[in-house]
């Protein structure tokens, strides 16, 4: 099979892998690229994976110089291709460019597209090993775990936003920008137990509890979504019931912590204090008159001091 073909069912392989990911794919023309077309430079910069395919000598030193201008912008999840074709060449091109993830491939001779193991490369021989693992395979692979990373990066500047914005404003300015940011949650690849709590917390150092409310309504309504069991976040949310105590708020508050308190692990300090707490506030709301709340305040109050004591 001639080397151009060879690259064409590297390419089906990258489209493959694509597809297995869900994720969308762009291809570049070498021309354009080289060329300098906004568009493509554009494309080409700010993807969030590049998988570049060096097999022609001609086009390498542009295309490292290329890969070098996104790495310099921070965009460094980025593949290299080579068809290995040439004896001693893909052991070069992985010295040359050290710093890149390269999955050498060949179409072996039942027309599958897989991984070599070029000599210098691989440990148990001095001739290429072709594997028996389709090249789509390990991009697949390589796809998957960048998918992971970029969440993560994505996450935690969120939340590094997040804490600038709580350092810069206050007041209504804040409150503005605190539900610009609740607008950025949306996005799944951002939400997570540790985000939701941050927001949380930022709603109830304004004292929106309003705000908590609502984004825990919103969450507990989406059935895929499990960290809203945590017991920070369901302490937070009783608590955010109990202070905007709106009809039926502190009823609802009281069944959250008794639903949480069902499981060992949730029976802590702060939750049993918050249940005392609750019912505290229920009894001076009843002109003093509630007895049986009086009684649950201190049931609870008690259980809190005890825990703590045995603790």
């Amino acid at each position: 099979m001639g080397r151009l073909a060879q690259r064409k069912a590297a390419y089906e392989e990258v489209q493959k892998a694509s597809r297995c990911v869900g994720a969308d794919l762009h291809e570049l023309p070498f021309k354009k690229l080289d060329f300098g077309e906004t568009k493509v430079l554009d494309l080409f910069y700010n993807a969030d994976v590049a998988v570049v395919d060096v097999s022609i000598q001609d086009q390498r030193n542009p295309l490292f110089y290329h890969l070098g201008v996104r790495e310099s912008f921070g965009m460094k999840q980025n593949m290299i291709l080579y068809n290995d074709h040439t004896p001693g060449e893909a052991y070069s091109i992985k010295i040359a460019c050290s710093s890149y993830p390269l999955s050498t491939y060949k179409v072996n001779d039942a027309g599958v597209c897989v991984v070599t193991e070029p000599p210098g490369m691989a440990i148990v021989s001095e001739e290429t090993v072709e594997s028996k693992q389709p090249l789509h395979v390990k991009l697949k692979k390589f796809l998957q775990d960048v998918e992971v990373q970029t969440k993560a990066h994505m996450k935690e500047k969120f939340l590094t936003d997040l804490r600038k914005a709580r350092e810069m404003y206050t007041g209504e300015e804040l409150a503005k920008t605190l539900q610009n940011f609740r607008k950025r949650l949306d996005d799944p690849n951002i939400i997570s137990g540790d985000v939701v709590l941050s927001m949380l917390i930022s709603f109830r150092d304004i004292q929106d509890y309003d705000a908590m409310v609502k984004l825990m309504d919103d969450l507990q309504a989406v059935p895929s979504i499990k960290f809203t069991s945590t017991p920070a976040i369901q302490h937070s949310y009783a608590f955010a019931l109990n202070r905007r105590n709106r009809p039926g708020d502190r009823e609802r508050a009281l069944e959250v912590m008794t639903a949480a308190l069902k499981k060992k692990e949730n029976q802590v300090p702060d939750i049993l204090c918050l249940c005392g707490r609750i019912y505290k506030d229920k009894f001076v709301e009843s002109d003093y008159t509630d007895m049986e709340s009086l009684r649950n305040a201190i049931h609870w109050w008690n259980s809190e001091k005890v825990l703590i004591r045995d603790s």
